[in-house]
């Protein structure tokens, strides 16, 4: 069952390279938008596409051919490799067996830890303890130092928690100087 399941993955690559090959196929003058397998494969390798219809209509008659070999390669190249490598890998895929020792609660181990951590007084009340302590004043009070306009950085910190997170949009360093641009460079 493996080896169909491989060769499933192997036509869905097939496809894949066939989707793309259009594009070439579509440089070649007289193809249309619309590229079936034949158009296809004539475009991209046509000693091989002649061959084959040389050697199946003196093997079996031009109307096996023209019939059979034709109609199936009117689809388009990527349904023709796509659609049985889809269903071969579907129907193949390797099935993983649930283990017997299997416990469902080690799923969900992190999550009572937490729970536990936050009952025994770890959690300091914060939502993300990631956050600068500060409110971020710090990092704006140095942007403010370095000449980068970073808002009134006081008012920022003070902000409520619900707040934006942007700062107010104040440019008293404009006011004084109409040579600087909004963001505080001249």
């Amino acid at each position: 069952m493996r080896i169909l399941f491989f060769a499933g993955v192997a036509l869905l690559i097939a496809a894949f390279v066939a989707t793309a090959s259009e594009v070439a196929a579509r440089t070649v003058p007289g193809v249309g938008s619309y590229v079936s397998a034949s158009e296809l494969w004539a475009a991209l390798s046509p000693r091989t596409f002649r061959a084959a219809e040389q050697w199946v209509s003196a093997a079996f008659g031009p109307a096996v051919w023209n019939a059979g070999f034709m109609t199936v390669l009117f689809l388009p190249a990527w349904a023709l490799f796509g659609v049985p490598g889809g269903v071969l890998a579907w129907l193949n895929r390797p099935h993983r067996e649930v283990p017997e020792d299997f416990d469902p609660d080690e799923v969900f181990l992190f999550d009572e830890l937490a729970k536990r951590a936050k009952e025994e007084g770890y959690d300091d009340g914060k939502d993300d303890d990631r956050l600068p302590r500060d409110g971020g004043a710090e990092i704006l009070a140095s942007a403010r130092e370095a000449g980068v306009y970073a808002g009134d950085a006081e008012a920022y910190a003070e902000r409520p928690k619900d707040a934006d997170a942007a700062p107010p949009e104040t440019a008293p360093e404009t006011a004084k100087d109409p040579g600087l641009k909004p963001d505080g460079r001249a």
